[in-house]
């Protein structure tokens, strides 16, 4: 699982479908692009395959079965889940390829969160760290007024979702959360929002 499943997901999906309409020019089989559909809920039949297959370098040549199955591929690719989408992925290009465009989208991700915090004066993270880090903290003081305080804050997150993007302003006393998308409210934390592909 990536911490970064919304930006991920869309970009798998971006690929894939680039996949579909220009192989040659992305670099994918197109056979296996078809074949592992199923992975993502798309059923084709062989006659729909090589149809497809027959046509795919064609301008004018699709036929009203092949718009059918460029429908089913362009919905898959927009509303698939992560691991449909990562497992069609891994099916195309290969396990090893695969894990390492998810590491080029989760670093890609994590340099937009690193400019949203730089020019925020903020810390983003997802809950899971953020309660990591609490933790942290307590194990490294005995101050019975520090760890009340610690506690205090990680109190706030109860009940989110482990893997939101929580936003933590630092200029901000007392600590004030953003939990990402709900709670996105500045233009700001909207646009990280929409570069996040978050909803």
């Amino acid at each position: 699982m990536t911490k970064f499943k919304s930006y991920v997901t869309r970009e798998i999906g971006e690929l894939l479908w680039d996949g579909f309409t220009d192989p040659a020019g992305v670099g994918i089989n197109i056979f296996d692009l078809l074949d592992g559909a199923a992975l993502a809920g798309v059923n084709l039949t062989d006659d729909q395959i090589d149809g497809v297959l027959t046509h795919v370098n064609e301008i004018d040549g699709w036929t009203s079965d092949d718009e059918e199955v460029r429908d089913k591929i362009a919905y898959a690719t927009d509303h698939a889940t992560y691991e449909q989408l990562s497992a069609w992925l891994s099916y195309v290009v290969g396990d090893t390829t695969a894990a390492g465009l998810v590491k080029e989208w989760e670093d890609e991700a994590q340099t937009i969160l690193d400019r949203f915090d730089r020019q925020n004066e903020a810390h983003t993270m997802t809950i899971k760290d953020w309660r990591e880090t609490f933790e942290e903290e307590l194990k490294e003081t005995t101050d019975p007024d520090e760890r009340e305080a610690i506690k205090a804050t990680a109190a706030l997150l109860d009940g989110e979702d482990p893997e939101s993007l929580e936003v933590c302003y630092v200029a901000t006393d007392p600590v004030d959360f953003t939990i990402l998308p709900g709670g996105a409210t500045t233009k700001a934390e909207k646009a990280l929002c929409r570069e996040l592909a978050l909803n």
